[in-house]
């Protein structure tokens, strides 16, 4: 069933079979259809008996086309999807295309079945139910229209025939719209300085801290002191460079 680039576990390689708005594209269809079945509960998962219908469109005033599926596997690593093509059967029982226009309701859908993909074209007895990724899905759908919209059928096994494929689908729910992503904003958190530091209004402390102070005569006299022994360091360095430079000179 998997086949594609090895480089990535995508069944349909974006890198070599596909351009830049092709991939997005893709990539943008298997996310609707990923979110859809993450709406599902694990039961709904696991009974294979989930029907979408899938309405494209190229604008508003195109006249839409319809693709009925089955949603066989889901996978959650690597997220994917396995379902199965159905397509509605004719008063005769005979079975339609794929691609068809929505029916009125109630009808007969029908479980699509082929020849064994693993097996050789000649002679091949063997027969399967057609079963797509959601990559090979989406992709096809893409080729036909570049809008798609997903709708919820409700189906029951037609009791009454000899086979399990047959189902009966009374109606559609809405059209399934994914939630959007919201980030919740972040309250503002307070920011309280110490006591310390509350000195209220800059300005005015500055100013208050920076107004001359009285001292007295003692501590006048020790910061005269202080000053005049920084200035004789400094005559002393001063001397003694200037006697290390006569020496240097009269050697030279």
């Amino acid at each position: 069933m998997f086949f594609g680039c090895l480089a990535s576990k995508r069944n349909v390689c974006r890198v070599h079979s596909l351009n830049h708005d092709e991939a997005n594209a893709l990539d943008g269809l298997t996310t609707l259809l990923a979110a859809w079945v993450k709406t599902l509960d694990k039961e709904s998962r696991s009974l294979c008996d989930q029907v979408i219908m899938l309405e494209g469109r190229n604008s508003l005033d195109d006249d839409p086309i319809c693709m009925f599926e089955l949603l066989a596997i889901p996978k959650e690593r690597p997220v994917m999807q396995f379902v199965v093509h159905c397509v509605v059967l004719s008063e005769t029982l005979e079975p339609g295309p794929c691609v068809c226009a929505e029916p009125d309701y109630p009808f007969e859908l029908r479980m699509v079945d082929r020849k064994w993909r693993l097996g050789s074209t000649a002679g091949n007895q063997f027969t399967t139910l057609d079963i797509a990724t959601s990559d090979e899905l989406c992709k096809f759908l893409l080729s036909l229209k570049s809008d798609w919209t997903i709708f919820p059928i409700a189906t029951a096994i037609c009791v009454t025939r000899p086979t399990l494929i047959d189902m009966t689908a009374f109606g559609r729910g809405e059209a399934f719209l994914p939630e959007r992503k919201t980030t919740a904003r972040r309250k503002p958190v307070p920011f309280n300085l110490p006591k310390e530091f509350d000195v209220g209004d800059p300005v005015l402390f500055g100013s208050e801290s920076s107004a001359p102070v009285s001292i007295g005569f003692e501590t006048m006299h020790v910061l005269r002191m202080l000053f005049l022994a920084r200035q004789r360091k400094i005559l002393i360095c001063l001397l003694m460079f200037h006697q290390t430079c006569v020496t240097i000179s009269s050697k030279l």
